[in-house]
């Protein structure tokens, strides 16, 4: 559809990534969030059966952050090249 109404293939490829990396980012930070709070919380719940010092969970942290924006920039970028092979014409017959 925004082909139809003017805008470049590079113009849509570059939303389209931007859009990815956008919700990576967003998921990644509630992600981290809560992940952590909840890892905080057993921590203090396990607290009087074990004896250990939390420690802020930074490489846990750096996997889940690459984890999402590695899935959010392939939910992104695959169905792109699915539509670019679809005629212009052929795609907004098929919307109605």
């Amino acid at each position: 559809m925004l082909k139809a109404i003017g805008m470049m293939q590079n113009e849509v490829r570059k939303m389209i990534i931007l859009e990815g990396i956008f919700y990576g980012l967003l998921a990644s930070l509630i992600g981290i969030l809560l992940g952590t709070a909840l890892n905080y919380g057993l921590h203090v719940l396990f607290a009087g059966i074990l004896d250990t010092a939390w420690v802020f969970p930074w490489a846990s942290i750096g996997i889940a952050f690459a984890g999402a924006m590695i899935t959010s920039l392939a939910a992104a970028i695959w169905p792109m090249y699915r539509i670019n092979k679809v005629n212009i014409v052929d795609g907004l017959r098929r919307e109605n």
